[in-house]
């Protein structure tokens, strides 16, 4: 029995054996296979690689048989060969980095100057210049773009001295004249140099398709040579340009206005209106025209709206003061007369109308105060010192009336109001002769004031003698 358990043991280890004889020999054989494989690979790559090197050699060969040029011209003594490049320098080639960024940033803040070299960006265009002139870089380093951007910038900065200086710059770069006209014209205009802008703005304002700024840009040059009639002309010729056509009217409009056109002036105001009707200048221009029209209410509105926005704007104080004076609103417009002094405390004016205002109200004394002080600003005002006469009057003194209308008059001798006063105080002091020769002349500048002269009681006599009137 014992002899059977060993039996059954030993042959469970023979078949173990056997298993594992078995095991290992397929493993060895699967490697022997792996590695045949792998030896085929690697001589199919140094086959490969020895091919590579054989062309390789081929080529250095061809290459070498291959004669060098010769240098045309004659060549005397030995062959020379060029010595190796130096490396560059570090800091020229930071410069050159430092330079082409410049250059890139003055070209992209000169794109954004408008036409009439203005910039929204003031701060940033004061430092691109300031690092220009801090670097000292040559015009020449910075090519033709940047150095007419350059100047561009220097408009929109306001320094026209500079900008003068880089405009021929950017010409002899190689800008067209062309391009730099207009730009010249607006700086020797800024600097007061009129005869010179105008010559350079009628370069740049030449030709089928003109600039509409420089059309512009003419009218204002030829304004302010007084060569009027010219100016008129092209502004006019400005107003089909939508790009200029409110500035143009302003231009215009004010020129009008000062020669009284105010029909043509209400045309002009009109059509900017059309464009741009919340813009300010315009806003005031109409305002103006509607106190020469002596629509008061109308004007009241309007500038009570633009001193809203502008509390400093003394002449739109002036214009509101008057409109309330035409719309017999004297206490108001003393009010507005005073603000005025406030903002303008030299101005004789605006004494002189607050004293009118005063005198509407009947407070006589407080406005012969108020045509001193203008007199003692301004002697030579010949409005106030005619103002004065009438506060004299108005307080029966004759005597200082007659000396403040000989003042009024010897200043302005075509005062029909001043010559017509005069009389009155003359008749009132029983010198008919000379109230009679002092109303002729009144007569004589504005015939009007003949039914004026019907209701006063001290004309009764000089107006019924034989000639009378």
């Amino acid at each position: 029995m014992r002899e059977n358990r060993d039996d059954l043991v030993y042959r469970k280890i023979n078949q173990l054996t056997a298993v594992q004889i078995a095991s290992v020999s397929i493993l060895a054989l699967i490697l022997g296979i792996v590695a045949i494989l792998l030896n085929g690979e690697l001589r199919g790559t140094q086959r490969r690689i020895a091919a590579l090197e054989a062309r390789a050699q081929s080529l250095d060969q061809r290459l070498a048989a291959i004669p060098a040029p010769r240098p045309e011209g004659p060549q005397e003594g030995p062959a020379r060969t060029e010595p190796p490049q130096a490396p560059a320098d570090p800091a020229e080639t930071a410069r050159s980095e430092r330079l082409t960024l410049l250059a890139r940033k003055l070209s992209a803040l000169a794109e954004k100057v408008t036409g009439d070299f203005t910039s929204n960006d003031f701060p940033a265009v004061a430092a691109a210049l300031g690092e220009l002139e801090a670097a000292d870089f040559a015009p020449a380093d910075l090519g033709p773009e940047a150095v007419l951007a350059t100047a561009r910038l220097y408009l929109a900065a306001d320094l026209f001295d500079k900008a003068i200086e880089w405009i021929p710059r950017a010409v002899e770069a190689g800008v067209p004249r062309a391009l730099t006209a207009h730009m010249l014209a607006h700086a020797h205009a800024a600097v007061g140099e009129g005869e010179q802008a105008l010559a350079h703005v009628l370069e740049a304002a030449a030709g089928p398709s003109p600039d509409p700024h420089a059309v512009l840009l003419r009218g204002r040059i030829e304004l302010s040579l007084k060569r009027f009639s010219e100016a008129e002309s092209t502004l006019t010729e400005a107003l089909s340009f939508d790009v200029v056509a409110a500035d143009a009217a302003a231009l215009l409009a004010r020129r009008l206005l000062d020669r009284d056109d105010i029909t043509r002036a209400d045309e002009v105001i009109t059509r900017a209106e059309a464009i741009e009707p919340d813009r300010y200048d315009i806003a005031r221009y109409r305002a103006r025209i509607m106190l020469s029209m002596k629509q008061y209410a109308e004007c009241v509105q309007k500038a009570k709206l633009l001193v809203a926005v502008d509390k400093r704007d003394a002449t739109m104080r002036r214009i509101l003061g008057e409109a309330l004076l035409g719309a017999r609103k004297p206490a108001e417009a003393a009010e507005q007369f005073r603000t005025l002094i406030r903002l303008e405390p030299q101005s004789s004016a605006a004494y002189d109308r607050l004293g009118v205002a005063l005198l509407a109200q009947r407070k006589t004394a407080e406005a012969a105060e108020q045509f001193t002080v203008a007199i003692e600003l301004s002697p030579d005002d010949a409005r106030a010192w005619y103002h004065l006469a009438i506060a004299r009057a108005n307080e029966n003194d004759c005597k200082a009336a007659l000396a403040a209308l000989d003042f009024a008059i010897a200043l302005d001798a075509g005062n029909a109001d001043a010559h017509f006063t005069r009389a009155v105080c003359l008749a009132l002091a029983g010198e008919t002769a000379e109230a009679e020769q002092s109303l002729a002349r009144a007569l004589g500048l504005d015939e009007t004031l003949l039914e004026q002269a019907e209701q006063v009681a001290a004309f009764a006599g000089i107006l019924a003698a034989p000639g009378g009137g």
